[in-house]
């Protein structure tokens, strides 16, 4: 909350990264307070690429505008395949149930 608080006192802000709340609800409330676009970080490496998956799902839904994830992607066993999982929900708003998800990944 504090980067939030800090970025909605200035005008030079383009984009505001935050961490994801942990639900929705929550999360909700705080892309509808900020002036800006609001993109999730990654954070830590995460159990399971389906955990990264429906976390990204849920901020999509509930109003960010992206992600910026770094780890999640790069040490994944397959960087591309991650890529054009997050570019299926980001950009074509598909559910982590539609993909098709290497059985590794669940």
């Amino acid at each position: 909350m504090y980067r939030f608080r800090l970025a909605r006192r200035s005008l030079r802000v383009a984009i505001v990264k935050v961490s994801y709340t942990g639900d929705q609800d929550s999360f909700k409330a705080l892309v509808d307070a900020c002036p800006r676009p609001v993109v999730v970080a990654g954070g830590p490496k995460k159990e399971t690429v389906r955990a990264v998956l429906e976390m990204v799902e849920d901020a999509i839904d509930c109003g960010a505008a992206g992600v910026a994830l770094g780890r999640n992607i790069w040490q994944n066993s397959d960087p591309a395949k991650m890529t054009a999982a997050l570019v299926d929900i980001i950009h074509h708003r598909k559910t982590v149930a539609e993909l098709q998800l290497p059985i590794e990944w669940l």
